[in-house]
């Protein structure tokens, strides 16, 4: 079996979509600073275990990444009344298109540049 075959970008697909929809709670981790044993008077984990320790900069990084997709709004803007600013729909083509489609694009070409697709692939 590869780490390219469908049931591995079946899984990485579902993953991908469970972050994309739970970022709620990944923020709400990063606030507390914990996944459990919140105290409830503090809002904060006073005594991070383990797994806090090793979960926390993970939530983190895909707060960073989720927020850099979720910041741009422009039906909210348009909604109102307001305009949207030709620097606005730069800076979300930079980031959205660029950088996010520019990096899922890279972690495809360094996953498929070895690969041999139409190589047969039987029991011998």
């Amino acid at each position: 079996a590869s780490f390219l075959s469908f049931p591995v970008a079946a899984f990485v697909s579902l993953g991908v979509l469970i972050v994309g929809l739970s970022s709620g709670t990944v923020k709400q981790v990063v606030e507390e600073g914990g996944i459990a044993a919140v105290n409830h008077e503090t809002g904060r984990v006073e005594n991070p275990s383990g797994v806090d320790l090793v979960a926390l900069p993970i939530f983190k990084g895909l707060l960073s990444v989720i927020n850099l997709v979720h910041g741009f709004s422009p039906i909210d803007s348009l909604s109102t009344g307001r305009s949207v600013s030709w620097g606005e729909l730069a800076r979300a083509v930079a980031q959205i298109v660029l950088l996010m489609a520019g990096a899922f694009a890279a972690i495809g070409i360094i996953s498929f540049t070895r690969r041999e697709l139409a190589t047969a692939q039987g029991t011998q």
